[in-house]
């Protein structure tokens, strides 16, 4: 079963305009999903009335996005946000690795969270760019130490395919090396390896969607998220349109 997709991003100024009904073409258009949806306080709601209201036009939240810093702040509060807007997930999004000990030394940190917030039902997942596949350390790369170093109970892993494609690694054979760990992933397209803000529609760029998505099905993605940071010539409506039209089209 092809995992059910989301977005992140893309029609940020759109719903500005009209929230709603925004949110309704994009259910028209197969969305199911908002990752890190976080507007009910722009909206003037409580966390629980932003997810009925989500629920009410087909929408849930895959996973959140939270941090060490907001953690040690906020724990019971951040755990009272990400229930209350029915979601069982939390991302955090960098780690520099910068050396091989500051690497190792934030896997296991990261694992540290994961193990707690697994205690208030929550899985925290890691999300990659693609420094993590060119940094290499002792014959390991930054995002195998990673890996290797915390605990996939704790902490599982929000693979980004544009990116694992930047830092010239192969998505599809990542997906099954970590087969079970991946519940949610970004769908991300590039359309030259030589240049970073080459961002294109997924299925219009250098990815191999084919076999991503076989590879997904295969190792129990739940969720594919489409990321497309920057524009390329389409209005972000149209944007995600022709992305999400290319990944029905995608055989597994």
């Amino acid at each position: 079963m092809k995992p059910r997709l989301g977005l992140i991003g893309i029609i940020d100024g759109e719903l500005k305009k009209d929230y709603w009904g925004t949110l309704e073409k994009v259910e028209g258009m197969g969305y199911e999903g908002l990752e890190s949806a976080a507007d009910f306080e722009s909206l003037g709601l409580k966390p629980g009335e932003y997810r009925k209201r989500l629920a009410d036009l087909g929408f849930s939240i895959p996973i959140m996005y939270t941090s060490p810093e907001d953690l040690d702040r906020d724990y019971a509060g951040q755990v009272a946000v990400i229930r209350e807007l029915g979601c069982s997930r939390a991302i955090f999004y960098w780690s520099p690795c910068k050396t091989r000990e500051e690497t190792i030394k934030d896997a296991e940190r990261f694992n540290r969270y994961g193990a707690k917030l697994k205690q208030d039902g929550i899985y925290l997942c890691y999300h990659n760019h693609e420094h993590e596949f060119l940094k290499v350390y002792d014959g390991k790369l930054a995002m195998e130490l990673i890996v290797e170093n915390s605990d996939p109970a704790n902490l599982g892993i929000e693979l980004d395919v544009g990116w694992v494609m930047m830092g010239k690694a192969d998505p599809a054979a990542w997906l099954r090396k970590l087969k079970g760990r991946c519940p949610v992933i970004h769908l991300k397209d590039f359309y030259d390896l030589a240049v970073r803000e080459s961002f294109t529609e997924v299925g219009t760029g250098l990815n191999d969607f084919s076999a991503i998505m076989k590879a997904a099905v295969e190792t129990g993605v739940e969720w594919g998220i489409v990321e497309q940071d920057k524009m390329r010539n389409l209005t972000p409506m149209e944007s995600i349109r022709v992305s999400i039209d290319n990944l029905k089209k995608t055989e597994v």
